[in-house]
C-alpha cells in the first residue's frame, strides 16, 4: 500500500481550517486568494458522512466503531492511490478502535498536529458547538469525547484534550510534527516553512508570503463574511471569532481556568504554556 497520507491534526478549533488554507494557497497559487469553498480541494477530510453512505447499508448514523473502521479503512485506501501526496484532515484521536488503530500506519506518510492553549480552544469550542463553556471544559477533560454522528459527518473519536495531544505527538509509526497556534501567530513564515519542510515540499520565498497573507485571519473572515463557510457550527454566528491568543485571560472565569490547568497542566507545561 502506498504511505501517501499525511494527517493534517488538531483537536477541534486548533487551527486545522487556516492550516489547510495556508496549503491550499501555497500549492495552488492562483491571482487572488483561494476561497474557503475551495480549501477542501487540497485536502480530503476522514468523517464526511457521503464517503461512508456510499459504502453502508445501514444510515451512517448508526454504524458502530468496528463497522465504520471497516469503511474508513476501505475509504482511506482509496484516497491513499489519488497521488503522491494526500492532506487528510481530521479531529480523531490517535487511538486503537475496537479492532484497529484509527489512523492506520500502512497508508501514514507523516502527520501535522497543530496544538492550541485549551484554554482558548474551550471558548472556540464551546461557541462551535453553542454549550455554556463550563460543559465544553468538562468534555475536552473526558477520555470517552466524542463529536457525536450528524448530518454532515460519522462519530469522530476525541478523547480528552491532553491524551489526544499525547497519541499524536508520541506517534512513534509516522513522523509527527507539532506546532503551536500561538507560534503560527506570531511567526508564521517560520512555522509554515517548517510544516513544508516536513512534508518535503521546497520553500519558495515568495510563494510563502503570498500564501500567509492569503490565509491570515482577516482574510479568510471577510470570505466567510461574503460567502459563508459550510464549517460553521450550528449555533454560530461566525466560525472565524478573533484569531488571537491569550483571550481567555479576560473571558474564561478564573475557576474554570484553573480547573482547566489542573486538568491537562502536564501536557500543557511540556508545550509551554503558564499557569497564568
Amino acid at each position: 500500500m502506498p504511505k501517501s497520507l499525511v494527517w493534517l491534526a488538531s483537536y477541534p478549533k486548533s487551527g486545522n481550517t487556516w492550516l489547510r488554507a495556508f496549503l491550499a494557497n501555497y500549492f495552488y497559487q492562483a491571482d487572488r486568494a483561494i476561497p474557503l469553498s475551495k480549501i477542501h480541494q487540497v485536502s480530503f477530510g476522514d468523517s464526511g458522512f457521503e464517503a461512508y453512505a456510499r459504502r453502508a447499508p445501514i444510515d451512517h448514523r448508526h454504524l458502530n466503531p468496528g463497522q465504520l473502521l471497516r469503511l474508513r479503512t476501505d475509504w482511506l485506501t482509496e484516497i491513499s492511490h489519488r497521488g503522491p501526496v494526500n492532506f487528510v484532515k481530521t479531529h480523531n484521536a490517535h487511538t486503537r478502535l475496537g479492532p484497529g488503530w484509527w489512523i492506520p500506519a500502512a497508508l501514514t506518510h507523516s502527520a501535522i498536529y497543530i496544538l492550541r492553549d485549551p484554554r482558548d480552544m474551550v471558548l472556540s469550542y464551546a461557541d462551535h458547538w453553542g454549550i455554556p463553556v463550563e460543559r465544553a471544559a468538562a468534555q475536552i477533560a473526558d477520555k470517552r469525547n466524542q463529536i457525536q454522528a450528524n448530518a454532515k459527518s460519522v462519530t469522530q473519536f476525541l478523547g480528552s484534550w491532553s491524551t489526544h495531544v499525547e497519541g499524536w505527538a508520541k506517534a512513534r509509526e509516522f513522523r509527527t510534527i507539532v506546532v503551536r497556534y500561538e507560534d503560527m501567530l506570531t511567526q508564521p513564515d517560520k512555522e509554515f516553512a517548517r510544516i513544508l519542510t516536513h512534508i518535503g515540499a521546497p520553500v519558495e520565498a515568495k510563494g510563502l508570503a503570498q500564501a500567509v497573507e492569503r490565509s491570515s485571519f482577516s482574510t479568510l473572515a471577510r470570505d466567510e463574511a461574503s460567502n459563508g463557510f459550510s464549517e460553521r457550527g450550528p449555533q454560530q454566528e461566525t466560525f472565524f471569532r478573533s484569531g488571537t491568543s491569550g483571550g481567555w485571560r479576560s473571558t474564561l472565569p478564573p475557576d474554570l481556568a484553573a480547573q482547566i490547568w489542573q486538568d491537562h497542566r502536564s501536557v500543557m507545561r511540556r508545550y509551554k504554556y503558564t499557569e497564568a
